[in-house]
């Protein structure tokens, strides 16, 4: 069985997907590492590869194919924001966080964690504005590469949708596994 977890910035897509996988004994595969990866060869940050790529789609065609490749596999876990809709047969969680509450995790981690491919937050206000200039720019470039159609924020595309603001990685976990136990009684 393939999962796919998709989500806002900050809604604890890598943490969940990952815990996930460790549960299930399943592969973890992030698109995000493979565009900050990407990022990092080419010696700029996971933002200016934004930028580049709204003018070069191949780029995110790139990350489509690799996404793709992976639907090969059995049981893992993808964590994109393309998943769910290049892989329509996978099991889709949507994970949401308000945007104030993903600009704070965010701002926190960064505050604990180095990462080449991402800027050191000053305030959660300038992770904010960061992420909603992310969010945007990715967007677009989906949006354009797919169509209408591919709207990752049309609820109806997943088979379950978990709010995470509030919440332990711990219960988002379970709400998870308790919702897999019940359809696997259907």
């Amino acid at each position: 069985m393939i999962f796919t977890i998709t989500g806002l910035q900050g809604s604890g897509k890598t943490t969940i997907a990952k815990m996930l996988a460790k549960k299930l004994k399943y592969e973890y595969y992030s698109a995000g590492d493979e565009r900050g990866a990407l990022a990092l060869k080419l010696g700029i940050t996971i933002d200016e590869l934004n930028v580049r790529a709204e003018t070069d789609l191949s780029l995110n065609l790139q990350f489509d194919k690799f996404i793709q490749k992976l639907g090969k596999k059995e049981n893992c876990v993808i964590e994109a924001w393309a998943g769910w809709f290049l892989l329509p047969a996978s099991y889709k969680i949507f994970l949401y966080v308000t945007p104030d509450e993903g600009a704070r995790r965010i701002f926190i981690e960064r505050q604990q964690q180095e990462r080449d491919d991402e800027p050191l937050y000053k305030s959660i206000s300038e992770a904010k504005k960061v992420l909603a200039f992310r969010f945007k720019t990715s967007w677009k470039q989906f949006i354009e590469l797919h169509g209408k159609q591919a709207n990752f924020l049309n609820m109806k595309n997943y088979d379950l949708v978990i709010t995470t603001d509030g919440k332990t990685p711990e219960q988002v976990l379970q709400e998870i596994l308790k919702e897999l136990h019940k359809n696997a009684k259907k």
